[in-house]
């Protein structure tokens, strides 16, 4: 009987994100459906701090959620940097907010040109003018 114990995480942190080091090992541990891999390094994907984990790319502030809640993020919900600053990823700086209000938070008090509001007018118009084919009831 072979018994494969899983060695600590070390994370290297190569772009400079903000992060709790045993945090983000805690929930690699708890993401990973495989034995991973004793050195994990912290990168920039996008403008976002990421890692891997199952040989996929995740973000690092999405994985701490998902860990701290102990269940996956239902889709429509994102995970919201308190200070705006997307490369803090500590946990007490990220918050889960449904997608509707997290839009909302962060186009408060924005200002639009008006070729702006007629470009987002017609995009809506768009959307709204699809037909739907009208049923027949067969006697």
């Amino acid at each position: 009987m072979t018994i494969k114990i899983q060695r600590p995480i070390k994370i290297i942190n190569d772009c400079g994100a903000l992060i709790d080091e045993s945090d983000v090992a805690k929930a690699i541990i708890w993401a990973s459906k495989i034995k991973t891999p004793a050195i994990h390094h912290v990168f920039k994907w996008g403008k976002y701090a990421g890692v891997t984990v199952n040989r996929e790319k995740v973000h690092v502030h999405r994985l701490l959620m998902e860990w701290q809640l102990n269940q996956k993020l239902p889709q429509g919900m994102y995970v919201h940097h308190l200070n705006e600053n997307k490369m803090d990823d500590r946990l007490s700086n990220l918050a889960v907010m449904a997608g509707k209000y997290h839009t909302s938070h962060h186009m408060l008090g924005a200002k639009f040109s008006k070729e702006h509001k007629e470009k987002i007018a017609e995009a809506n118009h768009k959307r709204k003018g699809l037909k739907i084919k009208k049923r027949r009831i067969l006697p």
